[in-house]
C-alpha cells in the first residue's frame, strides 16, 4: 500500500516538474515575443485560455517526442493526472507569478492560476492520450 501510494506521489510530482518546466520555457519565449510586436488591447480571457490549451498541447506533444515512453508507472487511479497536475502546477505559477510581480511587474498569463492549469491541463490530456493509445 506505501508502494502504491509513493508511487502515485512520485508520478504526479514527475509531471508537474514536467508541466512547470515546459510552461517557464513557452511563458518566455512567448513574453519575448510580444515584446518584439507592438501592442495591442489586452485579448479575451476566454480566447487567451484557448492559447494556453493548445500551446499546453503542443508542449504535451512535444514532451512525448522527447520521452518516447512512460518515466513513471501508471498510476491505480486512471486519469487522476487530469485533476491533480493542473491544480498543482497552477498553484505553483501563481506563486511564480507573486515573484516575477515583486521583482518585475504584471506576470505574463501563463504566471497566473488559471493559465498554468489550463496549460498543464492540454499537456497531461495529450499524453495521457498517447500513451493510453500505445499500451
Amino acid at each position: 500500500m506505501i508502494e502504491l501510494l509513493l508511487g502515485l506521489l512520485l508520478q504526479l510530482a514527475f509531471e508537474i516538474v514536467l508541466q512547470i518546466v515546459f510552461e517557464i520555457a513557452a511563458t518566455l519565449g512567448w513574453d519575448s515575443l510580444k515584446h518584439s510586436l507592438p501592442r495591442e488591447e489586452k485579448t479575451a480571457p476566454w480566447l487567451a485560455s484557448v492559447g494556453h490549451f493548445l500551446m499546453g498541447a503542443i508542449a504535451g506533444f512535444v514532451s512525448v517526442l522527447i520521452f518516447d515512453q512512460r518515466l513513471t508507472p501508471r498510476a491505480p487511479v486512471p486519469g487522476l493526472s487530469l485533476i491533480l497536475a493542473p491544480v498543482a502546477t497552477g498553484a505553483v505559477m501563481r506563486w511564480l507569478g507573486t515573484l516575477w510581480t515583486r521583482t518585475r511587474g504584471e506576470p505574463p498569463t501563463l504566471f497566473t492560476f488559471r493559465g498554468g492549469a489550463i496549460f498543464a491541463l492540454g499537456m497531461v490530456l495529450v499524453r495521457l492520450i498517447v500513451f493510453r493509445a500505445t499500451r
